[in-house]
């Protein structure tokens, strides 16, 4: 029994603090100058924060030394893979 509860707790996922998450969302915005429509907006801040959680998982496997390298905030926070590949990573001639 006591075993199966630290493999459940085991998968459970990091959350950020949803007042700090809203506070550095805030930064984030201001820093990099976003601005979006009422409806852009709640979609590019579901992204911020999966992003922030990769961030913060990825950096913890850093500190334990499983991945080689450390990752960071960037401009790119409020968008979510498919769409960073759209918009950046097009097909040139």
């Amino acid at each position: 029994m006591q075993q199966e509860a630290m493999l459940q707790n085991s998968f459970l996922k990091w959350e950020p603090n949803p007042s700090a998450l809203f506070d550095s969302w805030n930064d984030w915005k201001a820093k990099y100058n976003k601005k979006y429509g009422h409806d852009g907006e709640a979609v590019s801040f579901i992204n911020y924060k999966k992003n922030i959680i990769f961030l913060h998982d990825h950096n913890e496997k850093f500190a334990k030394g499983q991945v080689s390298f450390k990752v960071s905030s960037n401009g790119y926070m409020d968008l979510n893979t498919d769409s960073f590949t759209q918009m950046y990573l097009t097909d040139f001639p």
